[in-house]
């Protein structure tokens, strides 16, 4: 592997990637433990890189479930559970679960119906 590798070369890779080390590492082409160990030396210079790169990251997701949420479909009604089960809960939406029983529970027949349920609670104010 070819060394050693200037601060900006770790910085230009690390913003192709979006922040994800090992995809750094191999544009750099270095090992992706010689971009940890240099984030770990300068803290100051990588750490606001690395925060910075990773809430665009958690934007684009957010973006992306956004959008599943106002599709159609299957992978629209998980999007839509995710969301009031995360930041739903600020808008009074909790989330249980209840275990219906039947049987003995002493008996090899003995059944568990367990059901997870999505309720919205307004909260007292909204």
């Amino acid at each position: 592997m070819p060394g050693p590798f200037t601060d900006q070369q770790f910085i230009d890779a690390l913003k192709q990637t979006g922040g994800l080390i090992t995809r750094a590492a191999k544009l750099v082409p270095c090992g992706a433990e010689a971009i940890r160990e240099r984030i770990k030396a300068k803290p100051d210079i990588f750490q606001p890189l690395i925060k910075e790169l990773r809430e665009e990251l958690i934007d684009d997701a957010e973006a992306g479930l956004a959008k599943t949420a106002r599709s159609e479909g299957p992978q629209a009604l998980q999007a839509q559970t995710f969301i009031v089960r995360t930041i739903g809960k600020d808008r009074g939406y909790v989330e249980r679960t209840e275990q219906k029983v039947s049987g003995d529970p002493d008996n090899p027949l003995f059944t568990s119906n367990t059901i997870t349920i999505i309720k919205h609670e307004p909260k007292e104010g909204t």
